[in-house]
């Protein structure tokens, strides 16, 4: 009996993790499935995913990044070409803030 029932809370994580993927609450289908392991897993394979998926939440973490590090990027380009005598201390302040104020 007793490896029933740890066979059974094994198994109810596969729709908690399909469901987490898909941006829903991973341990109300840890639950769904531990109680009806086979309705579970047709339901979470069936429904859409959110727009909070995990993937999607990963993608606007990194594309966020990717932003600052541009604008960071060329703030230390500007800076490079004021240290030549290419740009002067004025306009490299004015164009860094607009950097600045983008991000």
């Amino acid at each position: 009996m007793t490896g029933l029932i740890v066979l059974l809370a094994i198994f109810a994580v596969v729709p908690s993790v399909i469901a987490a993927r898909k941006g829903r609450s991973a341990i109300g289908f840890y639950l769904f499935g531990l109680l009806f392991f086979l309705p579970a897993l047709i339901v979470v394979l069936l429904i859409p995913a959110t727009g909070d998926s995990v993937e999607a939440m990963y993608q606007r973490q990194h594309a966020g990044t990717s932003r600052r590090d541009d604008v960071l990027a060329q703030i230390e380009q500007l800076h490079a070409l004021v240290q030549r005598g290419a740009l002067t201390e004025d306009e490299f302040e004015a164009k860094k803030r607009e950097l600045l104020d983008r991000m």
